[in-house]
């Protein structure tokens, strides 16, 4: 059901695969590929990575001295706090504040812990709707809305799911530290019982695991406790974690130190253990302290660090100037940190790359730094805006760049900042949060309508091709209400092909033919006008489609035979493979039609062998085999569809429906299975949310009942709806469930193959029979 894929940043891996669900990629046009925000600070003169600063590190000896405390925090005892609600319209801009202000998170609390709580349901969201990954990260963005001192007692009151999703996820991947904090904030949590006691038994596993084992250098035991007690640090905001962890780090470097691994050559694996933890304590020991206290913001507390150790002259002379420069509020120091650890959030060498999540922390902190340091500059909000945007807070950074970007920002800014924003609405809606899709959206219109204006006219992306996405994601989620203005405003401002066949297909819906096949007629001329015969095809097709359920025969079979002829001509012409594979999924659409059902299914198969070596073609391919195969009962198709589906290891929300037609046609058909529909299920084992659903239904673990119960949206209603129906045809009932697939055919939920296999099983059969012309040679 990802109808608008799209490319974010390299590093960010929290997005699903594009599912190849949506008819509109199964058998239609191709949506366009949304445009990757160019990262920015790209200035002469900055840092280009971590590599150029430690290319300055020097070894070195240095003498023990006490550790600096944690940044300067309210002296006083913490008191408990009453979290006070923040709704999530309130979000956006009550976050802002906070932003801005440095001491408001000291001077209210109650506030602060009602945006945190607000943003551990967002995790929760993300965690229950199947999306881990990112979960994970609206969990840290939960957490790095806290400074030192800034966590009481109560914060963290009502958010056990999320924490606990957290935790296991952490302690899975052997994150100790992450994983300590987040069972410890349980432990405060949860009353007495066994969900506790298994919290304490979790926190003991991980004390034990952190003790040195007997073949352990010191050395090799330091490399160990800071790793885990900077993980800690970065979740746990107390100024005793966050001194443990400083401790931890200096105790590391000064063991390297100590450790006379340089002075031997190492000729065993231990021995090489050692040389290399010394070299990553020795290399990477200065950046991340530094690091640590940049999470929160504070470079003069990381100059004191290295002073109050004796380990300034260790300390890379290009980091010690940026350290000195950013303690003054020096812009462009602020922007070289964020460089630094940005690029380190991508990974180096990992002998001596460090932390991915605490790269995150320091960017977060230096970018927080920069946009305090300049608020209302554009170049100061870009690294704060990603950030919001890969932590879960998109509309936060819809709001910070309106509210920042004004007629004196340059055409490129603007472009990037349009460009975020695409990529923000179209991820939210991707790990199932809509209505966060429609607040970025909306919090972005100041951006749109400056984007209106003359002299930004060439500036990419449009503010029209923004609102057609907009549109795009609410009808793909079945809200044609809200679709159809959105789309309207998009075919008005900046008209494209996908965007004309969106708006047929919404007016189709809505009962209004005639709209619908001018909107197609002007996606046709679009496509002329382009000279893209595929698109002008898939439209042609569309209208034999409106044609055909409105009783116009004779319309309906001149708009086939254009079809047939476009899709023909574009078959001949050198085609990129891509497309070669999307141009043999229409010409066998167009083949059903004729009832050519062996020539449709060998324009399949090219189909498919023309998407071998693309991900999300070959998913299209074999959606749309298995598609076919279930309308018209072809049960070797769907047999070949499921086990070429296994082979390609297609994404668990693609698989689950392959092998649930199959199973739905076997029990039509009377057909003893063969085995792979129940494999491809098994292998679904780390299955969640709708998928997981889906997949108890076909294995029999859920009844018909269950299923319906368990939609709690108008796309799964429809597609629960469908099966349900489906499960009725068998070879003593093969019109089952009729009623059903009418509501399913006429459901506003408009991209779901289920609704086009409802309404070509419910088509009315033609007066003749549409015969394939006698002057077409196929293939």
């Amino acid at each position: 059901m990802k109808a608008v894929p799209m490319r974010p940043r390299a590093r960010t891996s929290i997005l699903p695969k594009p599912s190849a669900r949506s008819a509109a990629l199964v058998a239609s046009a191709d949506p366009p590929t949304l445009p990757r925000p160019r990262r920015p600070l790209r200035t002469p003169g900055l840092l280009s990575g971590m590599g150029a600063l430690l290319l300055t590190l020097a070894l070195g000896s240095t003498a023990c001295s006490r550790a600096t405390s944690a940044p300067a925090v309210p002296e006083g005892t913490v008191a408990a706090v009453e979290p006070t609600a923040v709704s999530d319209d309130r979000f956006a801009e009550t976050l802002h504040t906070f932003l801005l202000d440095p001491q408001r998170g000291h001077t209210d609390k109650s506030l602060l812990a009602g945006l945190v709580q607000n943003q551990l349901a967002r995790a929760q969201q993300r965690f229950a709707a199947g999306h881990t990954r990112a979960g994970e990260e609206a969990l840290t963005g939960a957490f790095l809305l806290l400074q030192v001192g800034q966590s009481a007692p109560g914060m963290f009151a009502n958010s056990a799911l999320p924490l606990q999703r957290g935790a296991d996820e952490a302690a899975r991947v052997g994150n100790a530290g992450r994983a300590r904090a987040l069972y410890r904030r349980l432990e405060e949590i949860l009353p007495e019982g066994r969900q506790r006691d298994d919290v304490i038994g979790h926190l003991a596993a991980l004390d034990e695991w952190l003790q040195p084992t007997a073949t352990m250098s010191p050395l090799q035991a330091a490399g160990r406790r800071q790793r885990a007690a900077v993980q800690e640090a970065l979740v746990d905001s107390s100024p005793a974690v966050f001194d443990a962890a400083q401790k931890s780090i200096l105790t590391w470097i000064r063991a390297a130190f100590a450790s006379d691994v340089g002075e031997r050559a190492p000729t065993t694996p231990a021995d090489r253990d050692e040389a290399l933890e010394a070299f990553r304590a020795v290399r990477s020991g200065s950046v991340i302290l530094t690091g640590l206290h940049l999470r929160h913001g504070d470079p003069a507390g990381a100059l004191a660090a290295f002073e109050d150790s004796d380990l300034l002259r260790i300390m890379p002379p290009v980091l010690r100037d940026r350290l000195e420069r950013a303690a003054q509020g020096e812009r462009n120091a602020w922007v070289d940190l964020f460089r630094i650890y940005d690029s380190a959030q991508r990974g180096g060498p990992q002998e001596t790359s460090i932390d991915p999540d605490l790269a995150t922390g320091a960017a977060w902190g230096a970018a927080l730094g920069l946009y305090r340091s300049s608020p209302g500059e554009t170049e100061a909000v870009m690294p704060l805006s990603m950030l919001l945007v890969d932590l879960g807070m998109s509309e936060v950074a819809s709001t910070v760049l309106a509210k920042n970007l004004d007629a004196q920002v340059t055409s490129e800014a603007l472009g990037w900042a349009l460009a975020l924003v695409l990529r923000a609405v179209v991820q939210e809606e991707q790990v199932g949060n809509l209505p966060a899709a429609r607040r970025t959206f909306e919090y972005a219109r100041p951006l749109l309508a400056l984007a209106e204006e003359p002299r930004f006219a060439q500036v990419q992306p449009r503010p029209g091709r923004i609102e057609y996405v907009m549109g795009a994601l609410e009808a793909r989620s079945g809200d044609l209400d809200r679709a159809l203005p959105r789309i309207q405003a998009a075919v008005r401002s900046f008209p494209t092909v996908p965007a004309w066949i969106s708006l047929a297909n919404i007016e189709r819906q809505r009962r209004h033919p005639e709209e619908a096949i001018q909107a197609l007629q002007m996606a046709i001329k679009l496509a002329q006008a382009g000279a893209d015969p595929i698109a002008e095809a898939e439209a042609e097709e569309l209208i034999y489609q409106v044609e055909r359920d409105r009783g116009d025969a004779v319309a309906a079979a001149q708009a086939l035979r254009r079809a047939l002829d476009r899709a023909l001509g574009a078959r001949q012409r050198q085609t990129p493979t891509e497309n070669l594979a999307r141009v043999e999924r229409l010409l066998a659409r167009i083949l059903e039609h004729y009832g050519e059902i062996l020539a449709a299914r060998q324009a399949g198969e090219r189909a498919l062998e023309a998407s071998r070596a693309n991900a999300r073609q070959i998913a299209a391919s074999l959606t749309d085999m298995s598609r076919r195969a279930l309308t018209w009962g072809d049960l070797r198709a769907a047999r070949k569809a499921t086990a070429e589906a296994l082979a390609a290891q297609l994404p668990a929300d693609d698989l689950v429906y392959i092998a649930l037609w199959q199973r739905l046609l076997e029990r039509r058909l009377g057909a003893r299975t063969d085995g792979s529909s129940e494999e491809a299920f098994a292998s679904l084992g780390d299955a969640s949310g709708w998928t997981e659903t889906l997949r108890r239904w076909g294995r029999g673990q859920l009844d018909d009942e269950g299923l319906m119960k368990a939609a709690d949206n108008v796309v799964e209603e429809a597609e629960a709806l469908f099966y349900v129906a489906m499960a009725q045809r068998t070879p003593q009932t093969p019109e089952g469930g009729a009623e059903q697939l009418r509501r399913v055919a006429t459901s506003p939920a408009v991209d779901l193959v289920e609704v086009t296999i409802a309404r070509d099983l419910l088509a009315p059969a033609p007066p003749t029979r549409l015969a394939l012309p006698s002057d077409v040679q196929l293939p």
